[in-house]
C-alpha cells in the first residue's frame, strides 16, 4: 500500500516534539534564525522531547558540559519547556520561537496563556484536516520567546 504526499510533506508520530528551522551554512549562522516548534499530541494528549544545542566545533561538550539541553514535554494541556543544562550559551542565547504549532487536539482552542509572564496568547485555532482535530498556532508577533527561556503555555479548549 503507498500513500502519495507532497514532496515536503512529513509524517510525525504522536507524541513527538520537533524543532525546526531554515538551512544555513554553518551552525553559528543556523544559531541566527528562530526556530519552529511543532508539537504532535498522541492520543492521551502528551507529547515529550529533549533537544541537544552545542556550538559545533569544540570537542568533547558533553565531558565539559558546554551544552545546552532543553526538554519539552505536554500533558494536561500544558506545554513545559525547562532548560535542565545551560553550558553552552552562544548562539542559543539569541535564538527565538517564530511560530509554536500543536497538532492533534480534540476541541478548538478557546485560549490560551503564557504562565511565567502571566499573559493572554493570541491563537489561531484551525482545522487541521479532519474536522474534529485542531491545530494551535502562536506566531512571533504574540510569542516572543526565547529558546534560553524556561516557560510554560497552557490552553482551554472549547466545552470544556
Amino acid at each position: 500500500m503507498g500513500v502519495t504526499a507532497p514532496a515536503r510533506f512529513t509524517f510525525l508520530k504522536g507524541g513527538t516534539v520537533v524543532v525546526t528551522q531554515n538551512s544555513a551554512n554553518t551552525t553559528h549562522d543556523s544559531r541566527e534564525q528562530k526556530v519552529r516548534l511543532i508539537v504532535v499530541l498522541d492520543d492521551s494528549g502528551r507529547a515529550n522531547s529533549t533537544r541537544f544545542f552545542d556550538d559545533g566545533i569544540t570537542a568533547n561538550t558533553l565531558d565539559t558540559q558546554y551544552y545546552t539541553l532543553i526538554n519539552y514535554a505536554v500533558q494536561d494541556r500544558t506545554l513545559t519547556v525547562t532548560l535542565p543544562q545551560k553550558g553552552y550559551r552562544g548562539g542559543v542565547m539569541k535564538m527565538q520561537y517564530e511560530r509554536i504549532l500543536i497538532y492533534g487536539l480534540k476541541r478548538k482552542v478557546v485560549s490560551a496563556v503564557r504562565v511565567d509572564r502571566n499573559e493572554q496568547v493570541r491563537v489561531s485555532s484551525l482545522s487541521a484536516g479532519d474536522t474534529t482535530y485542531f491545530k494551535m498556532i502562536l506566531s512571533d508577533t504574540n510569542a516572543e520567546i526565547e529558546l534560553n527561556q524556561s516557560f510554560e503555555l497552557q490552553w482551554e479548549l472549547a466545552d470544556e
